[in-house]
């Protein structure tokens, strides 16, 4: 294999790592070669085991070797600004209802029953009958989903991206 195409897939891996979840789109604008060599990289790399390739609502998404079954679930979410505000809006307050959340997040009723039937299928959210007879929504694992949140927050995705392609200029 040529030095470039061990360059290639090693940035892949890297913007990967960084950002599980992205789509072979994504990644080829990250790395400014043309599409069909990012897509030849990524399906060496699947086929050697080192990404593991997810269908996600009619993308493929990417992810490192090893990631964590349930954790597939949720990065595609974290990659959503406004399912991310929904779900700190609940880590923040536990217990919210949809009205609730939606005046906290400034977000449509409807925009958030879409998001909670999503988040429920996914088992991210549990949904309990409250003393007043209304739908309350809390998080499974708020620890865990907390530090998933602080670790994928978009910015950080940016700049660390960024950083991480400009090291490899050419």
């Amino acid at each position: 294999m040529s030095a470039l195409n061990e360059s290639n897939r090693a940035r892949i891996i890297e913007l990967i790592s960084l950002m599980p979840g992205l789509h072979l789109r994504q990644l080829q604008r990250l790395l400014g070669i043309s599409f069909s060599s990012t897509r030849y990289h990524v399906k060496r790399l699947e086929s050697s085991g080192k990404l593991l390739p997810k269908q996600d609502r009619g993308f493929v998404r990417l992810y490192p070797k090893g990631i964590n079954e349930s954790d597939l679930e949720i990065y595609p979410f974290l990659r959503n600004r406004t399912a991310r505000l929904i779900l700190s809006a609940l880590i923040e307050q536990p217990g919210l209802s949809n009205k609730e959340i939606s005046e906290r997040t400034g977000l449509a009723k409807s925009t958030i029953s879409e998001y909670l039937t999503r988040f429920l299928s996914a088992k991210i959210v549990k949904s309990t009958m409250a003393e007043n007879k209304r739908i309350a929504y809390e998080i499974q694992d708020p620890s865990h989903l907390l530090y998933l949140l602080m670790t994928s927050k978009g910015r950080v995705h940016s700049t660390a991206t960024d950083r991480f392609v400009d090291l490899w200029d050419f």
